[in-house]
């Protein structure tokens, strides 16, 4: 009689302190929640490692599930043609034409990298959106646009940081497709053939 009453009470004891499958549940949201957050902010947070993470996507940070894949679709928002092509800024200047609404934007900056001896001209640039006449853009959303906020830093980290900025606006306008990263991809590559002392590890 003592042995099943002590048995019962037993599992009275595990049952009110053992966690329902909801809750188990729940903390499997929360987690898979919260996941994303931190790697979205680990990728913003770190772009000075230029070159060294090259293995998985544009620098191998460990993503959470789904963060890998193409941004999900925003209406009223689309590629340019011509958006997203890659070559010095002399050449993508060459290759527009007016009212296209597309800039080359230089990453690094322009003003970076004239302190390392790079002219305007030569330096490796992306087509961006930049509506002329007009205002907005992704161009204009840039971190170095109208700012000199990358000229502290070393070139291999001011790349990192343009390349992680023009990520972030592209994700955050729905058009972060394999085209947009593959040309990313190219930016890093032809930086480093046309400096390679600069790019150096």
């Amino acid at each position: 009689m003592f042995r099943q009453l002590w048995f019962l009470l037993l599992c009275v004891l595990l049952d009110v302190f053992a966690p329902s499958r909801a809750d188990a549940r729940l903390a499997e949201t929360r987690t898979w929640v919260f996941a994303p957050e931190v790697a979205e902010t680990r990728l913003e947070t770190e772009p000075q490692a230029v070159g060294t993470h090259q293995e998985n996507g544009l620098w191998n940070y460990e993503h959470a599930p789904g963060c890998t894949q193409a941004a999900e679709r925003i209406p009223g928002k689309s590629l340019l043609p011509g958006e997203g092509a890659v070559g010095t800024y002399d050449d993508l200047i060459k290759a527009g034409s007016k009212g296209d609404n597309i800039t080359p934007h230089h990453i690094p900056s322009a003003n970076h990298m004239a302190r390392n001896g790079v002219a305007k001209g030569d330096g490796i640039a992306i087509n961006m959106e930049h509506p002329h006449p007009g205002v907005g853009g992704r161009h204009r959303d840039t971190f170095t646009y109208g700012t000199q906020a990358d000229l502290n830093l070393t070139p291999r980290q001011a790349l990192g940081a343009g390349i992680s900025d023009a990520r972030r606006i592209y994700m955050q306008d729905g058009l972060y497709s394999p085209q947009i990263r593959q040309q990313l991809q190219e930016l890093i590559r032809q930086n480093r053939a046309a400096n390679p002392g600069l790019f150096a590890k």
